[in-house]
């Protein structure tokens, strides 16, 4: 039985800010991509964003099953308010959708 339950890997997007060539490693994605227990979580500050997402996933073999989408929120009011629209995107596009459960129980602190 393996140690690892699941690797849960964040590629940062443009909107995150920095250069792609620090932001992305497509040799390590596309090694995390081929193991069955990786989960991509994907912080999603808008609609453009899931454009990147797609384009991410086709360059690095990573499968629809495994991408988790985020909304990028500092508080519960905007966790709350942003789940909607990303819950249709992350249907329409076949990805999954997890909202941020220490921003619901902790607020924006860090450390917890």
């Amino acid at each position: 039985m393996s140690l690892i339950h699941r690797f849960v890997v964040s590629p940062k997007l443009e909107s995150a800010g920095g250069p792609d060539d620090s932001r992305l490693q497509p040799e390590a994605l596309r090694s995390y991509a081929a193991l069955k227990r990786t989960a991509f979580k994907f912080v999603v500050s808008g609609p453009s964003d899931v454009a990147s997402i797609t384009a991410i996933c086709a360059q690095c073999h990573i499968t629809r099953d495994k991408v988790w989408l985020m909304p990028l929120a500092d508080s519960a009011h905007d966790l709350v308010e942003r789940i909607p629209a990303l819950a249709d995107l992350a249907l329409e596009h076949g990805y999954n959708l997890s909202s941020r459960a220490q921003l619901l129980s902790w607020g924006n602190s860090r450390g917890r």
